[in-house]
Parts: structure tokens; sequence; C-alpha cells
């Protein structure tokens, strides 16, 4: 009995301790820890970890954490993952595991709106701008910089004057009456970015404040805080912003912290700028001679009358150059000073910049101050906060350009025999002199943007993460503008006219994220949002003008009070404080999208967004979004391979899907009803009367968009070529019209918006690098983009051009033709006999007549390129750096709103300078030549210079320029890292210091100040009036990281 106890309890014994081998043993076997980047430290989500020769296998979370049991302990783990060095590690000494990135064009993280993904993974169409290539030129606003950069993307500026806005399409243009810019979002918020907002403020007199060009409400912003800049293309990735996404979304990611010991960047500019052409015009004695000649030609005899009186004797004594009286070499200055600092659980990201730009135009000049600080705190594996805050002041000391004077107007009225003083020292001011008003008039805005953003993310349980953002952009702009009209009328009172705007942005988004891991082979994103926006605009008007007037109101706080006491008179039930409200509206959006990833070769993704919103009728209050899109990389199938090695990289793409545009004024489903005031709604026998102002549309909604898009993205011979072939087909619907009222309506000027258009663009994108030298010391890279756009309207509603509201242009809405048509008379050349113009009649026959426009105008000429783009190179040798840019466009035309005015400025009505190119005219029988002979009485038929519009001046508007190129140096040694200095560069920039056109007139690249409003703005691209040339600039700089 004792034996069997005691041989009882030795195979008890036994058992335990077998067990407690087999509980330590499985303790042993179960291996967690972290992946993370080696390059900075940052975790990497979506690392495969599996057990060599086994099945068995998991995938690291948001954190980049993971957890695996392992069936011994010297089993070996492999970590693999896209764009990374897989990584083979024994289990028992696994752990935390850093890994090293293989291609970087392929695991770059880009921004898809509400997340990122890895670019090799990406099913839509997104070109990325890194912030070296936004920072490489001299621009007026960071988007301007994204000029030849981007297949694909149009851009030009509108001027070369300080602060000037530009002028961004992304494949092709849709839209006549809604607004046709993209969607601009900074760090996940939706940004104020319409040129046009500030005019809400000035009610009837908004050419005010254009003053003939349109400054960018983005120019405040700091382009040195910008890591990079995600243009979403197609329905693919700008799908998942719905109703806003139809024109393309531009994603603005600032800088942040990064991990590590505080690092300081410190980085100057100075340079100096002039224009990049300057107008070839007739000086005194040329057109004197062609006055006369004109004088002649009518049948006058004697000499002709000169304007204002002036004599024969007095005009040869004077010959002023206006261009050069109004312009100089303009000096700008820029700094920046930033830090990065990041430990575990913080990291921070401070920056500032001070900039005084000046440009050629005197007196014009914009200087910016910013100050950034984003930071992120991680307080549990968990639970993470990130806030991005900015502030951003830009002050724009503005000069009238264009059709309101200055360097317009030297160009224009200001003839070579007015002169700019008179005999004792004072301004001359009997005739035009478009210097008085930059002297002694003030003209100031002033713009304030805050940006701020909180998000906190939470990780409830493994691989699901929950965040909720909430934003805020708040851009204020005030406008001043004072006048010294006593130096014209000594009785005169001096006026000063303040305009303030106050936009406010709100936007509220939650998003909760799952990746599910189903196998090594597969894998799947899930994402569910929903988002909340809303917008108000306040505007103030004060307006003063009598004997205490002396200055403008930021200059003197007492009469700024005066004019509120006048306003507060004016408004009795308005408080000054709270402003009129001028504008508001408001999305609700849900959104979901699925991606799924099959042994990271094979990818889809499908997304769809719900957006209601306040602008439209309540039969169309809400809409639908979807998009899918399919990714699949056939480098990665062993039959590729084999036969076709040389390809290393090889990946098709398409996407289709539905998008919108809502960029119309709210409230236009409404009807609109006025109280004695307009449209002949005067007061009746003494009473009030109400009339109607705006018909209502209940059925008013979003122009959509039908985008189809595929691509193929390859790398050759190591990579050594790579590119992005793509091809789109975009079709858009219900697009928005503003129609002109019959009148039957008996509402007089009024207009109603409604869905009866139908736009299409097509085209073909491409994009190529070349990495032609890669050595230790020496590296050549050569780099062309360029994108091939069909634009055509295929329904007007059944609308006549002149029913449509286009702007204030020659161009029109014509089924078949593309939008921005210039829609005029033709003109057929000169009769060699008399030197007479010679114009087609509505049938088609040749008449010297000037034709009636009613009947008469034919399309002409159409103002969007067939064809843009941008090329250049890289070379570096050492520490030494060149890099060049060209831009390119090709296939438009240039009409000029000017050239007729000029071209009959010898003329009695019209008394302008004359362009050189001009003189190409008859002057006796047999001439055969470019332009008819000179007149002063005009032409028969033109009963006004203004009207006398034709193809004559549509001109070929090709172009190439040199947009950059910069020479830079890069030093890098011990000495240097001795007194904790990482490196240095200094570098000189050239900003379009080469223009090659056969357009005469001036620099071709030009976007009019869209007096017309948007449909201006969508319709006329490429016209100018007098329009101020580009800017050529050159820019020494010094870059420091300690």
């Amino acid at each position: 009995m004792k034996k069997s106890k005691r041989s009882l309890t030795r195979i008890f014994t036994a058992l335990l301790l077998l067990m407690g081998f087999s509980l330590t043993g499985f303790a042993q076997n179960v291996v967690t820890g972290k992946v993370t980047n080696s390059k900075d430290g940052e975790p990497i989500r979506g690392v495969t970890v599996s057990v060599k020769g086994t099945k068995t296998s998991t995938q690291t979370d948001i954190q980049g954490t993971y957890k695996i049991s392992v069936p011994q302990s010297n089993s070996v783990l492999i970590f693999t993952s896209v764009g990374f060095s897989s990584v083979q590690v024994p289990a028992d000494a696994a752990g935390n595991v850093k890994m090293v990135e293989e291609l970087k064009q392929l695991s770059d993280v880009v921004v898809v709106g509400y997340g990122t993904q890895r670019k090799r993974e990406v099913t839509g169409a997104i070109t990325r701008v890194s912030s070296a290539e936004v920072n490489a030129v001299a621009a007026p606003s960071f988007e301007a910089s994204l000029q030849g950069r981007v297949a694909g993307v149009q851009v030009s500026q509108a001027t070369g004057l300080a602060g000037a806005g530009s002028y961004v399409r992304i494949r092709g243009i849709a839209s006549v009456s809604a607004g046709g810019d993209p969607l601009y979002v900074i760090d996940g918020i939706p940004v104020s970015a319409d040129p046009l907002a500030l005019e809400s403020s000035s009610k009837s007199n908004s050419y005010l404040l254009r003053s003939g060009f349109t400054q960018s409400p983005l120019a405040s912003i700091n382009p040195e805080d910008i890591e990079s800049i995600d243009i979403l293309k197609d329905a693919g990735a700008a799908g998942i912003y719905g109703s806003r996404g139809a024109n393309g979304v531009i994603l603005i990611t600032t800088k942040r912290g990064k991990l590590g010991k505080p690092r300081f960047n410190f980085s100057t500019k100075i340079g100096f700028t002039q224009p990049s052409v300057k107008p070839k015009l007739l000086n005194t004695e040329e057109w004197l001679q062609v006055r006369q000649e004109g004088w002649e030609n009518d049948g006058h005899t004697g000499p002709a009358p000169l304007p204002g009186g002036i004599s024969w004797a007095d005009a040869q004594k004077v010959n002023t150059n206006w261009f050069d009286e109004l312009t100089h070499t303009g000096v700008m200055q820029d700094y920046n000073l930033s830090m990065n600092y990041g430990k575990n659980k913080f990291r921070s990201f401070i920056g500032g910049t001070y900039g005084n730009d000046e440009s050629y135009a005197i007196g014009n000049k914009f200087t910016r101050g910013s100050v950034r600080g984003n930071f992120d705190y991680t307080f549990s594996e968990k639970f993470k906060a990130s806030l991005t805050s900015s502030y951003n002041k830009g002050l724009n000391y503005r000069v009238p350009a264009g059709w309101a004077g200055g360097i317009g107007a030297a160009m224009g009225e200001a003839l070579p025999f007015y002169p700019v003083y008179k005999p004792d020292g004072t301004y001359s001011t009997a005739q035009a002199n478009p210097l008085v008003p930059i002297k002694e008039n003030k003209f100031r805005s002033d713009d304030n943007r805050v940006l701020g953003g909180l998000t906190l993310s939470y990780l409830p349980i493994q691989n699901l993460e929950i965040k909720a953002t909430g934003n805020l952009d708040n851009y204020k702009n005030l406008t001043d503008r004072y006048n010294n009209n006593k130096i014209y009328n000594a009785s005169s009172f001096n006026s000063a006219e303040r305009w303030k705007t106050d936009i406010t942005n709100y936007n509220f988004s939650a998003t909760a994220t799952y990746n599910k891991t189903i196998n090594a082979d597969n894998k799947l994103t899930f994402l569910l949002g929903g988002e909340y926006q809303k917008s108000q605009t306040k505007v103030l008007h004060y307006y003063r003008s009598d004997s205490s007037v002396n200055t403008s109101f930021y200059d003197n706080k007492s009469l700024l009070d005066k004019a509120t006491i006048d306003y507060v008179n004016n408004y009795p039930n308005i408080s000054h404080k709270d402003s009129m409200l001028a504008d508001q509206w408001s999305f609700i959006s849900y959104f979901t999208r699925i991606n799924y990833n099959y042994k990271g070769k094979f990818f889809a993704q499908a997304l769809a967004r719900v957006d209601g919103s306040s602008k439209f009728g309540p039969n169309n209050k809400y809409g639908f979004f979807p998009a899918v899109s399919l990714g699949y990389i056939l480098s990665e199938e062993p039959f590729f391979k084999s036969s076709l090695p040389f390809f290393n990289y090889f990946k098709l793409r398409t996407s289709y899907g539905i998008t919108g545009n809502a960029a119309i004024p709210s409230f236009r489903y409404l009807d609109n009803f006025n109280a004695s005031a307009g449209n002949g709604n005067a007061p009746y026998n003494g009473q009030g009367t109400i009339g109607q102002t705006q018909v209502a549309n209940p059925d008013l909604k979003w122009e959509t968009a039908n985008n189809f898009d595929a691509g193929v993205e390859f790398g050759l011979f190591k990579n050594r070529v790579t590119g992005d072939i793509s091809y789109y087909n975009k079709l858009s619907k219900d697009v928005l019209m503003n129609i002109g009222l019959e009148e039957g309506y008996g509402i007089g000027g009024s207009t109603i918006y409604q869905n009866v258009g139908k736009v299409r663009n097509e085209g073909v994108e491409v994009a190529l690098n070349f990495k032609a030298i890669q050595q230790k010391d020496l590296r050549l890279n050569f780099f062309i983009n360029t994108a091939h756009n069909t634009n055509v309207v295929l329904d007007a509603g059944g609308y006549a051009p002149d029913a449509i509201q286009s702007g204030t242009n020659e161009t029109r809405v014509l089924v078949g033709y593309p939008l921005g048509t210039s829609y005029s008379i033709i003109y057929k050349g000169v009769d060699p006999t008399d030197g007479l113009p010679m114009w087609l009649d509505k049938d088609g026959k040749i008449t010297k007549v000037f034709p009636d426009v009613s009947t008469s105008r034919r399309p002409a000429g159409k103002l969007i390129p067939d064809w843009t783009g941008g090329f250049g190179g890289n070379l570096f040798y050492k520490g030494f750096e060149l890099n060049t840019l060209f831009a390119f466009s090709t296939g438009l035309d240039i009409w000029d709103n000017s050239g007729k005015n000029q071209f009959l400025g010898a003329s009695s009505g019209q008394n302008w300078n004359i362009r050189r190119e001009f003189l190409d005219r008859w002057t006796k029988p047999g001439d055969q030549t470019l332009y008819p002979r000179f007149t002063y009485d005009l032409y028969p038929g033109v009963g006004n210079p203004s009207l006398f519009s034709s193809n004559m001046f549509l001109y070929n508007a090709d172009y190439l320029r040199l947009r950059e190129l910069t020479v830079a140096y890069n030093f890098k040694s011990d000495a240097l890292r001795k007194i904790k200095i990482e490196n240095i560069r200094v570098f000189l920039t050239g900003t379009n210091l080469f223009l090659w056109t056969k357009y005469k007139g001036g620099d071709p690249e030009v976007n009019r100040d869209a007096d017309g409003g948007t449909a201006d703005r969508n319709m006329s691209p490429n016209v100018t009036y007098l329009t101020a040339p580009q800017a050529k600039t050159i820019q020494f700089g010094l870059n420091v990281n300690f």
C-alpha cells in the first residue's frame, strides 16, 4: 500500500512538473513588441508578423504593436510590409523591431481624406508635391507654386503684383455659374479660399475691392509651414468629399513634431523683383504721327486736335514713359524660424515667419507674419490627442491696376505727352496721371486668419481607432481706402471707406477605422464617419466724406468712431459689433470607405458619401455620391517578372464614381422680396412697396460629375525610369447656370440658377521621371509632366448664348464648343485698296461696315489650353546642386479685351496709348498689312470704341517659361557638427527668368480680375484688360539646421 502511495505521489509530482514546464513554455512562446520606422521612429501599422515555416501570422495595430504565439522558443519571426525590407528575427530576441524603407516612392504615405494610405496601395489618382517644391519659387501664394509640377493641374497667376490670386483647375473646367476652384483642406480643415468671397461685403461697388486684380485669401498662409500637398484628381480619391469634390481636392499637410532632440531650422531669402516683360508702347513723336495719320485718313486737313486742348508745341516737349514711372526694382525679404521636438509621448512643431515682399509696382507690397504650433501627445497606447493651431496675418498694400488705373493706366489712358509734374514741382492733374492716386491715396487690405483643430484618437480594442475632430477657420479682412480728392479740386472733401468681412467656418467630424486581417493574404480596412460644417459671413461697410477726413480709418481711430455713429444711425436695429449677416450655409454628411488588400498586390476600394446642404431646394436637400476603384500590381506576379524582368514595378488602377459641386451663393432656391428698393419698387403715393427680386427654384441641386479614370504606374530598370499615365473622362451633369429672366417675369435684370447644362472633360496625363546618373557623389535626374484636355459643352438647356450669364468678356456657353469660347465678330483682314477693315456679316458675306453684334457673332477661339505641363531636372555633385523647372501651355488663345482700345487709341473717342505691334497697318493703296488704317472718327458701323470687339484681338497665347532656376551648395562637415550645426544650404533662385511666346501684347499668363464674378472666373481664364505682367525675381537664400 505504501508502495502504491509512493508510486502515485511520483506520478502526480511528474504531472505537476510537466504541467509547470508546459505553462512556462507557453508563456515564453507569446511574443509581443512594437515595429517602428528606422528613419524617424514612427510606428508602422499593418506589418505582417509571421512564424517562419508555419501559417501563424498577425498584423501590427495602429500603434505598431503586435502579439503572436510561437510553437517553440527557437522559432523565427518574419516581418514584412510594403515599401520596407523584410526582417527575420529569432522569436526569443524579437520584441521591438525597426524596419528600413526599401523604395521611397512606394512607401510614402499620402493623405487620402480622413486618413492616409501608402502610395503603393492607393487606387485613386493622387499626386504629391513636397515642401521643397512648394518653396522653390517666389510666388504671391503657395498655390501658385504648383504651376508646372503636376500633370492635369492648370495654374496661372492673376498678375505679378504682391498678394495676387491664382487660377487653379484640376482636369479642366465644367462649371459656369458655380465655383470652379478645387476644395482646399489644411490639416483636415476645409478652408475659405474663394477669391471673390470679400465681395459680399461691398454690395454694389465690389469693383472697388478688386481695383483691377483679385487678391488670394490664401496668401497669408506661410509656405514654410507646409510639409506636403496631395492633389486628389479622380472620384477614387476625391469621392470621399462628395458634393465638394467635383473640382478636385487639394490637401495641405503642415509640419509636425518628430522623434528626437530639439532641432531648429532658420531660413531667409532676400531678393529683387521686376516685371517679366515691359509693354512696347509708342512715344510722343510716334503717337502724334499716328494721330495725324488717322485724322487725314478720315478726310480732315490741318493739324489734328489733341486731347485736353494741349497744343502740338507743348506736347512735343514731353515724352513720359509711364510704365517706368510706376515701376521699380522691388525688394523681397523673408525670415523663418522653427523648432521640431519629440519624445516618446510628446511631439511638437513650433514655427514663426515674417516676410516683406515688394512687387515691381511702386507702392505695392505684401507683408506676412505667422506663428504655428502643432502638438501631439500620447496619453497611453490607447489614447492620443493632436492640436493644430496657427495665426496668419497678411497686409497687402494695394495699388490700382488694370481698368482701375495704376499700371493699367500706364498702358492706356496716360499718354506719353502728359507730364508727371507741373513746372512748380507739384503733380500735374489736368490730364491722366496714374502716379497721383498711388502716391496720395491709401489702399490697404488686412488679412487675419486663425486655423485651429483638435483631434482625439482612442483605441478601445486592437485594430479599432475612433477619432473625433473639431476645427475652426476664422478669416477676417479689413479693406481700407482713403482718397485724397483735394489734390484734384481744393473744394472737394476727401473720403475714407472700410469694408469689413468676417468668415467663420466650424467643422466637426467623427470617424471609426477598423483593420481586419482575415489571414496573411487578405486584409480589410473599414472607415465610417460623419461630418458637420457651418459657415457664416458677416460684413460691415463704413464710409465718410467731410472736412474732417484727412487719412484712412486705420490711421485715425476717431474718424472711425464717427463713421460707426453714421452706421448705427443708418441701421438702428443692427449693432455694429454684430455686423450684417451676408451669407451662411451648412453641410451635414455621412460617409464610409472600405479597402481590401490581397497579398499586397491587389487592392479594391469602395466609398460612399451622403451630403445634405442648406444651399439647395427642399426637393433636393440630400445627395448620394458613391465611387469604386481597383489597383493591381502586375509586377508581383511570377509570369510578369519572367516575361518582363526590366519592369520592377507595374501597377494598373481604375476608378468610377460621382462627385458634386455645391459652390453657389446661398438661398438661391428661395423667392426674394425687397421693400421699396430696386427694380422700380419705389414708394407709391407716399406708401412703401414690396417688389420681387428673385424667383424661387425648389428643385435647385448640386452639379454632379461622373468620373472614369484608368491609369498605369511603373518603374523600369531598377526604378531608373518611373512614371504614371492616366486617362480620364468626366461628364458633368446638371451644370448650374445663372439664367437671365424673361421680361414676362416683371423682374428686370434678375436671374435664376438652374441645373440645365452638360459638359464633358476628357484627357490624358503623363508624368515621367528619369534617374540618368546615380553615383555616390553625382546624381542627375530629369522629369516631365504633361496633360491634354478636351472640353466640350454638350447641353445648355436650349438657352441662347446671351441668356446665360457669362461675365463681362466676349466669352459664351456654346453647345459643341469648349467653355470659354470667344464669341465675336469675325475680322477678315484689310481691303488693300482703301485700308478699311473687312468683316463677316450675319450671312457670312464680307462687309466693310461693322456688323450688328446681336446677329453676326460667331465662335472665334478658345481660352482653355490643349496641353499644359512642365519639365526640368536636378543635378547633385557632392555639395553642389542645380534645379530647373520649365512650365508651358499650348493650344489656347488670349482675348485681349483692352487691345481694341489701344488700337483705337488715336481716335477722338479713345485717346489711349498704342502698342507698337499695331504699326503694321495700312498707309497707302496696295499695302498688305495685318491691321487696317488708323482712324480718327472710327470705322463705318462702329458707334463706340467699347463695342469694337472682334477676333482681331484674339491672339495665340502659347508660352514656355523658365519657372525656376536654382543654384545651391550644401555644407556638411565635422567642423559644423562640433558647433551643433547639422548643415547649411546657400542658394540663388531665379523665378520667371525667361519667357518664349508669340504674343506681343505682354505676358500671356493672365487671369483677369473676374469683374463679372464667378462666371468671369470660369469662362474667361485667359482674358486680359491691361493686366500687369508676371514678376521676374532673383532671390539669395540661406537655410541652417541646428
